[in-house]
């Protein structure tokens, strides 16, 4: 009978030991969803109200987004943000990309007008779209220059945190965390498109313009010197990172390169080599805008580019500076053809 009893108790023992563990694992279980969730899925809804001021495909006064997006930037809290809606279809993409401004007058163009006809195109079509949101830190932005989305840069070393919109679920869960070179706004369609290819069934190869032409890549526009007269001092060198303009009486720089569509690149101001002469209202070039392109060329063949020019923009002042093209000293509305000088 006592022998019985010893062997009961020790079963009830085992059997309370092996229930605690059991409550213990799914406690650990539950801890690790947990931290799964915390680490896969932001704590930031960035689909609140608070966060929306306005759909656009203008990202800035040279720039055109080939998809709609919105932005948002609060240095302080929530750093700067953009999510993105990435058309799955070719036809889609085409529709952004070519149909929705053509014939259109920038010059009345009303941003709040425009929100509300891309938001009626979006409403009830989100399935239609993957949608990202590229997420820059707070610790990573420079506000040297300033607090707005015209004068604030990334730190060197900076990271982006890229979320997808489970339409399901409606959450943000946690895709990659990249470095990072640009600010949010500033990434096309091809891009998330070659990062996830597995969300997509078009690939980013499939979004060039329904006509072949020739890429910019097939030219040798680098290590060149650029001029419209060869026997002038003016003249621009481009090479694998930049240009650098000599324009004698009015100004040296180095600009950097951005590629905006086939055959096409935007230039903008980096600095000012030291010890050469300069203007005196380009002394101070603090005040010139970084995120806005001085000007824009296209390459025609390989012996000729046109050039664009705007000027540079003065945060200070409002308005752009040293308008006059610097290959003809005027203000020229049309391109201005630039030859290869050896």
């Amino acid at each position: 009978m006592e022998i019985k009893v010893i062997r009961f108790k020790i079963i009830y023992v085992l059997c309370i030991m092996l229930f605690v563990i059991s409550c213990k694992r799914d406690i650990q279980k539950k801890d690790e969803n947990v931290k799964d969730s915390i680490l896969n899925y932001s704590q930031v809804d960035f689909f609140a109200k608070k966060y929306f001021k306005g759909y656009f495909l203008v990202v800035d006064e040279s720039n055109l987004s080939d998809h709609p997006f919105f932005s948002y930037l609060n240095f302080k809290n929530e750093g700067y943000f953009a999510v993105h809606f990435i058309p799955k279809t070719k036809s889609l993409f085409l529709f952004w990309k070519q149909e929705y401004y053509k014939d259109f007058d920038f010059n009345n163009l009303d941003l709040k007008v425009d929100s509300e006809k891309i938001e009626k195109i979006l409403k009830n079509n989100f399935a239609d779209y993957n949608i990202y949101c590229y997420h820059i830190k707070k610790e990573y932005l420079d506000v040297k220059y300033g607090f707005s989305e015209e004068s604030i840069n990334l730190k060197k070393g900076s990271f982006a945190d890229i979320y997808i919109y489970d339409q399901n679920l409606k959450k943000w869960k946690l895709q990659r965390h990249i470095t990072s070179n640009f600010l949010p706004p500033y990434i096309n369609s091809s891009f998330f498109i070659d990062l996830f290819p597995s969300q997509f069934k078009i690939r980013s190869s499939d979004l060039n313009y329904e006509h072949k032409q020739v890429t910019v890549e097939d030219y040798s526009f680098k290590d060149v010197n650029w001029s419209s007269d060869c026997n002038s001092n003016t003249n621009v060198y481009f090479d694998v990172i930049g240009g650098q303009f000599s324009v004698p009486g009015r100004f040296c720089m180095n600009t950097e390169l951005k590629k905006i569509d086939i055959n096409t690149y935007e230039f903008y101001f980096t600095d000012f080599p030291p010890i050469i002469p300069r203007s005196e209202e380009m002394q101070n070039w603090e005040n010139l805008d970084k995120k806005r392109a001085i000007g824009t060329f296209v390459v025609n063949d390989s012996s000729k580019i046109s050039i664009t020019w705007n000027g540079f923009y003065n945060k200070l002042l409002k308005k752009y500076i040293e308008t006059e093209n610097p290959f003809t000293n005027k203000i020229e509305t049309a391109s201005v053809e630039l030859h290869k000088c050896r």
